[in-house]
Parts: structure tokens; sequence; C-alpha cells
């Protein structure tokens, strides 16, 4: 069982390193270009599509190279599973870009995993622990109202 975990490492670091440049900046050039009308975003679309495609078909065919230099043969079938993320992760740039100009993010907290989500603050079972640094603890809002616990 802990083996698994070495494989899986070994299978993430290729992974990472082209997840690196995966989109090639095309979700900020969607979200900050107001001026892209639908066919263009189709294009980008079927451009990050190619590109999903490409670095999956890039990294399916290294997979056996890669677990030979690692020297454990289990390596290469969990390369070229986890190298089909780079397609999923394509399908979903536009979309995902149209939300966050939109600033939609009840709609766009699916895309992102629990571990990334914000946890509540401690300040409503525990005030003296809420405290920011170079902030106080204050119940007090801004504003001079009393904040509900």
């Amino acid at each position: 069982m802990s083996g698994d975990y070495g494989i899986v490492a070994m299978a993430t670091a290729p992974i990472g390193l082209l997840r690196m440049v995966e989109d090639f900046g095309l979700d900020a050039v969607l979200i900050q270009d107001r001026t892209i009308d639908a066919e263009r975003q189709g294009r980008l679309a079927g451009l990050a599509v190619l590109l999903g495609l490409a670095f999956t078909l890039t990294l399916s065919a290294l997979a056996a190279p890669i677990a030979a230099f690692f020297q454990e043969l289990a390596v290469a079938p969990a390369i070229v599973g986890m190298s089909l993320l780079f397609v999923f992760d394509a399908l979903q740039i536009v979309p995902r870009a149209a939300l966050q100009r939109q600033l939609a993010y009840r709609r766009l907290a699916p895309f992102f995993p629990r571990s990334c989500a914000l946890r509540p603050p401690l300040s409503r079972s525990r005030p003296e622990r809420a405290s920011v640094i170079g902030r106080s603890s204050s119940t007090r809002s801004r504003a001079g109202r009393r904040l509900p616990r």
C-alpha cells in the first residue's frame, strides 16, 4: 500500500512539469480581454483541447522511458492515466474563465478541490484566537456596529 504513494509521486513529477505551462495563459486572456467574441472563444477552446491532447499523447509516449528512469514499471500506467487530466482541464478553461470574469464564485467553487476552500473563521467559537497579525480581534465592524458571534 505505501508503495502506491511512491508510484503516484513518481508519476506526478513529469505531469507537474507540464502542468506549469498547461494552458499557456489562455485562461488569463479569456478573463482579461472583454473584446473576445464567441467565435474567438471557441477557437481558444479548441486550441486548449489540442494542447491538452498533445500533452496527453506526449506523456503517454514518454511513459515507458520515464518508468525505466525510475526503475518501476508501474509508473507507466499511472502516467498515462494521470495525463488524461490535461484533456479534462482543457475542456473547462473557457467555462471557468467566463465564471471568473462574471465573478460567479459560488458557481465556480465545484471546479476547485475542497482543500482550497476557505474555512470558517475561528472568531465564531473563540474570538480570542481570531486575531490576524497586525490586527486586533475586535467584535466591532469598521462602522462601529457590533458584529454577531
